[in-house]
């Protein structure tokens, strides 16, 4: 309950230069959080978690025309930021905006998700969260929903000495102020493999260091939502 509440607080004291922080690396975030959503058919239910100031959520509605949005994030003040965002953008979609935990959020079961969105999310967790993360989501899933992911991952190169340095003094900065648990990135593509995903497309830029993918679900058998 502490590291939630330092994490929510956190985030909430950042909410207001969050978009500045990310401003260097701004057009390939951008390119990573939307250039596979051509690949993906128009969804019907979206669940969009931990969207920060909703950039990825408003890319989403400027494409096309889902008919229902949950956007789920720790903290009150990055959804206040989203929903600002995306009420500019018309397109009837119902929106429901939810301040909540998604390792404790309980889902009601009466609908199910076809597509995730999680935009520099999951580097905030470790291996076994982000693998506990995946498996309860699965649960209130379609069998043919997808999942896209953009985040940081291991720069290859001459690139890969400062990327590094980088990534661990955002580490530090995110633990101190947030109350983080990781301390580096986690291997998505094995959490997302073992809870039953396989990659279907993949973007990279700056040789690997941020990144774009598109997941598939393979059912389990006798699955349900919940």
């Amino acid at each position: 309950m502490r590291a939630h509440l330092s994490a929510e607080r956190g985030f909430d004291r950042l909410a207001p230069l969050y978009d500045l922080g990310t401003l260097p690396l701004a057009s390939y975030l951008r390119m990573a959080r939307s250039e596979l959503l051509k690949h993906i058919p128009a969804p019907r239910s979206v669940l969009a978690i931990g969207d920060g100031s909703g950039r990825g959520v408003a890319d989403l509605l400027a494409r096309g025309k889902p008919e229902r949005v949950c956007l789920v994030d720790i903290s009150e003040a990055m959804l206040e930021r989203a929903h600002r965002r995306c009420a500019a953008i018309e397109t009837g979609a119902k929106i429901e905006y939810v301040h909540a935990d998604i390792r404790e959020l309980k889902f009601d079961g009466s609908f199910a998700f076809d597509l995730v969105l999680t935009h520099f999310l999951l580097d905030c967790f470790e291996n076994s969260q982000v693998r506990a993360i995946v498996e309860r989501v699965s649960r209130v899933c379609t069998p043919n929903a997808l999942w896209y992911a953009s985040d940081f991952s291991q720069c290859r190169g001459l690139a890969a000495l400062p990327a590094d340095a980088i990534v661990r003094m955002l580490y530090g900065f995110f633990r101190v102020t947030c109350g983080i648990d990781a301390d580096q990135l986690p291997d998505y593509g094995t959490c997302f493999e073992k809870s039953g995903w396989h990659e279907l497309q993949r973007q990279e830029y700056l040789q690997g260091w941020i990144f774009g993918a598109l997941y598939a679900r393979l059912p389990l058998r006798g699955e349900t939502p919940s």
